[in-house]
């Protein structure tokens, strides 16, 4: 009811001559009501906004409604250089935030709008240690990808959490890169879920919690998860035993829960977890259950989409996408649903419209630029593909995908040098992402240096969970090339054969698998496997003209073991 509010309140200004309190109270109905010039004009007339600490909290609504208007460099100007002392949490308008901490994420907010991403850190950085509850601006530096992998863990050690804050540092924590945390994310996520007496707190009432409960606690048993706790690591007994457990917890003394098992923070942490370990199903079944109970959570469409697409369920990205549209049309994350569908279809010219659109309305929107990307290089055209990761990699300088995206692009131009640059500068920013390794290995296959590549592909294993998916394919095999390059024909077919057993359907390994027999001359088992590659994909050139020499070494061999029977 801000227009009752401003109502009242212009009436409560007009008799106590405009006193400041009023003023103020008068200016944030007008803010609320989302008349912002009125707002400023209300401060100005009161000269309200002058650059001293009685008037920091005017001062702060003055550029608030500035930044509303695009008005940054205003905005910035109304700020000033510094915001009073970081310990200020509260002021003379009755304020309980704290306002040094407030003004620094505003004017993270103006930097950012003006493409300065320098100041934008760092002024979001300051916001954070000034009040680590400032989510705003951790959320800001993490969606936006403005850090590093390195620079994220080094801002969570800098931030002043008192000691009974160890569920938001946890969170912070497990809301951080996850390439970093390959060993200890799982713990994090589970000491978040866990209730202070060992036990996790799912909604009973929901039945796809439990669902989604015993997926993860597959996966985990699949995986062979290395950190674990058990129950009586986490038991406490009365309210004095946890507050000792806590302090105790801070010294690295203990471990115990933190109960938000039902938090959708969380859950949107382990759905992200879920994706970058490759377990899209898991992934996706978990991301349904959140979005079964909370059908408005956006935070977690993005990957709920992305795993669909690698799942390719095309009528749920169909559906998916109709009631986002329908419902945030403003959302940039509504038509790159739309575009996700068009991937998942091979409709590549409609899904790098809608992309476009997404991008256009929110520049912010990371899958936007990177689905943007993929959609043209799906189709070859390089160059529209690079213009899109370049932009992707100027606006989030701490996301290593555009960087791949550009290394592979240079790699099918055959740019082998700018192409090892960009994956190198890839690999700085996520030196455990698998995906990095694995083309570093390719480059290296390129380039000659078989040692190399077996290193790089060899960690691009170790990285990846220990039972090996079909998404693993791609590195076991390459690894099956380096050693047949190696000369060292039995790890070459264990490879191969591993790689089988992950993909049946591909072609290329059973003609690769062919080939190896056919060089340690095995002609027989060579022949079979040609055989099974042309009966998956019938235009393999490769098999079809090792196949034809391999029958004519077995006739000329069948031939002279027949003439020296004659003989003998």
């Amino acid at each position: 009811m801000y227009t009752t509010a401003a109502f009242f309140a212009d009436k409560l200004v007009t008799l106590s001559a405009f006193d400041p309190r009023n003023v103020y109270m008068l200016a944030q109905a007008f803010y609320m009501g989302k008349h912002y010039r009125r707002a400023l004009a209300l401060l100005q007339f009161a000269d309200l906004v002058e650059q001293d600490d009685q008037a920091s909290c005017c001062r702060y609504l003055a550029a608030k409604c500035l930044a509303e208007v695009g008005n940054h460099e205003e905005c910035l100007t109304m700020l000033g250089e510094e915001a009073g002392s970081s310990s200020q949490s509260a002021d003379s308008m009755g304020s309980s935030i704290n306002l040094h901490s407030a003004m620094c994420l505003l004017r993270g907010k103006a930097h950012s709008a003006m493409d300065n991403q320098a100041q934008a850190v760092t002024w979001l950085k300051a916001a954070l240690k000034a009040d680590p509850f400032c989510y705003e601006a951790l959320q800001m530096l993490m969606d936006n990808h403005m850090l590093t992998q390195s620079d994220e863990e080094e801002l969570l050690q800098q931030l002043p959490f008192r000691a009974d804050d160890t569920w938001l540092r946890l969170l912070y924590t497990a809301k951080r890169k996850k390439y970093g945390q390959m060993t200890t994310l799982e713990g994090t996520l589970d000491r978040l879920e866990e209730g202070a007496n060992g036990v996790s707190h799912m909604d009973d009432d929901h039945e796809g919690n439990d669902a989604a409960d015993n997926v993860i606690h597959a996966r985990r048993s699949h995986n062979g998860a290395q950190v674990s706790t058990s129950a009586a690591d986490h038991a406490a007994t009365g309210e004095a035993a946890q507050d000792e457990h806590m302090r105790a917890e801070d010294n690295g003394n203990i471990a115990r829960g933190c109960g938000l098992s039902g938090c959708i923070d969380v859950a949107v942490c382990r759905v992200e977890w879920l994706y970058y370990m490759g377990a899209y199903q898991e992934c996706y079944d978990l991301s349904c259950t959140v979005i079964e109970r909370d059908p408005y959570a956006l935070e977690v469409m993005p990957l709920h989409l992305a795993a669909a697409v690698e799942l390719r369920k095309k009528n749920e990205l169909f559906l998916r996408s109709h009631r986002l549209t329908e419902e945030y049309p403003e959302h940039a994350v509504a038509w790159f649903g739309v575009g996700c569908y068009y991937l998942a279809a091979d409709n590549y010219d409609g899904a790098r419209r809608y992309f476009g659109k997404a991008t256009a309305m929110d520049p912010c929107f990371a899958p936007g630029w990177l689905g943007f990307g993929h959609a043209f290089a799906a189709q070859d055209e390089s160059d529209q593909a690079m213009a899109a990761y370049r932009t992707a990699a100027r606006r989030f300088p701490g996301l290593h995908q555009p960087l791949i995206g550009m290394g592979m692009e240079y790699a099918r131009m055959n740019n082998l040098l700018l192409s090892e640059q960009m994956l190198h500068a890839a690999h700085t920013i996520s030196p455990s992402d698998p995906l990095v390794l694995h083309e570093l290995g390719v480059m290296a296959f390129k380039l000659g240096d078989n040692n190399a590549a077996e290193g790089w592909f060899g960690r691009a294993l170790t990285m990846q969970s220990s039972a090996l998916s079909p998404d693993t394919e791609a590195t076991v095999s390459c690894l099956g090339h380096v050693y047949r390059k190696q000369r060292r024909w039995k790890q070459a077919v264990a490879m191969f054969e591993k790689a089988l057993g992950l993909a049946p359907w591909q072609a290329n390994t059973y003609a690769a698998l062919g080939f190896i027999y056919h060089l340690q001359g095995k002609l027989a088992l060579a022949i079979s496997n040609y055989h099974k590659a042309l009966g998956l994909r019938a235009d393999d050139s490769f098999a079809a003209d090792l196949l034809g020499v391999a029958l004519r070494e077995e006739c000329e061999q069948l031939e002279s073991d027949f003439h020296s029977d004659l003989i003998l």
